[in-house]
């Protein structure tokens, strides 16, 4: 047997008060303001509960790989600091991205007897905006936000041999000539070696010669490497390839995927340097696919590049799949 239908409009939820029975997704009632829906033991009540206080925000950018890197720390009495929001502004404190802000994971984050302090950092913003400060808030579990807070970029500080470094060149740089090393438990600064670390499994794409010119069909579905960012995005894990010009002249890179999905494509001329990029495209034409990525670049004789196959990150997820790099010789 069934019911008749019956029709009814959406209302808000009603507001329940302190040491109520409560809803902790927030569907069938929400806590008073000043109180928050928190096991107890016995279920979930409206208790009290303080929304997250921002006391310190540091904010790095480095335009060689236009990464973004913050260090956020503040007070919580709960212990329950969930992620953060981001706006970035311009010289007269307007926002340029993220209105509404952007909703952020911590890429690190510690909390401890009502203080926390967490850091995030991300590559391959727009190179072209007008970006001078940031302001940012802080949100706990149960949805509280703390007040904005605002501060100017600055330069990321610069390390010495041995200091534990951010491979993505946001929350700090190397010394030169020194790089940072990502490979070991700690990424730290050390002496540059251009060659891709052992683990990155990188492809000797002069082994793969076409009539053509040169080419490789690999899949980043699953791939090892995260979180190696360029400057026009990335991310998603990826496969790296060397190449040596035989010979002068202007090259054609092309990185086509093989189910649409988005993918970039940068060069560096140091395997694990993020600031030795001296290319970075995500959509281009010239790879003859959707969502294809291409550039061309002037080589001399013998030069070494190492190509990335990579794809764009969002928050939420990367994007990987199969594709097929050339690399052709121009006229």
């Amino acid at each position: 047997l069934i019911s008749e239908p019956v029709e009814v409009a959406l209302e808000a939820p009603p507001v329940v008060d302190a040491d109520t029975s409560c809803d902790p997704i927030g569907g069938l009632n929400v806590c008073a303001e000043g109180t928050a829906c928190l096991d107890g033991g016995a279920g979930y009540t409206c208790q009290g509960a303080d929304a997250p206080v921002i006391e310190r925000l540091t904010a790095y950018f480095n335009a060689e790989t236009t990464a973004l890197g913050l260090r956020i720390s503040g007070l919580d009495p709960q212990d329950d600091v969930s992620r953060f929001e981001l706006a970035l502004l311009d010289g007269d404190g307007a926002v340029v991205l993220g209105d509404p802000p952007f909703e952020l994971p911590f890429d690190t984050l510690q909390q401890v007897d009502g203080a926390f302090e967490g850091t995030y950092a991300e590559a391959g913003l727009p190179d072209d905006l007008p970006l001078l400060s940031v302001r940012v808030w802080v949100v706990d579990a149960s949805g509280q936000r703390s007040a904005p807070l605002e501060a100017a970029l600055e330069l990321p500080p610069v390390l010495a041999d041995g200091e534990a470094c951010d491979p993505v060149g946001a929350l700090s740089t190397c010394a030169e000539p020194l790089a940072c090393d990502p490979t070991g438990d700690v990424p730290i600064c050390v002496a540059a070696d251009a060659t891709c670390p052992e683990g990155w499994g990188a492809i000797d794409l002069n082994m793969l010669a076409n009539d053509a010119g040169w080419a490789a069909e690999g899949d980043t579905t699953g791939a090892a490497i995260e979180r190696n960012f360029a400057s026009c995005g990335g991310g998603s894990g990826e496969d790296v390839y060397v190449f040596v010009a035989p010979e002068a002249g202007t090259y054609l890179i092309a990185l086509a995927p093989d189910a649409g999905h988005d993918t970039v494509l940068y060069v560096r001329d140091s395997c694990r340097d993020p600031a030795a990029e001296i290319a970075c495209n995500d959509d281009d034409d010239r790879a003859e696919a959707d969502f294809g990525s291409a550039l061309d670049l002037e080589l001399e004789a013998e030069q070494v590049i190492y190509l990335f196959a990579d794809g764009y990150l969002d928050v939420e997820q990367g994007s990987q799949g199969g594709y097929i790099l050339s690399v052709t010789r121009l006229p």
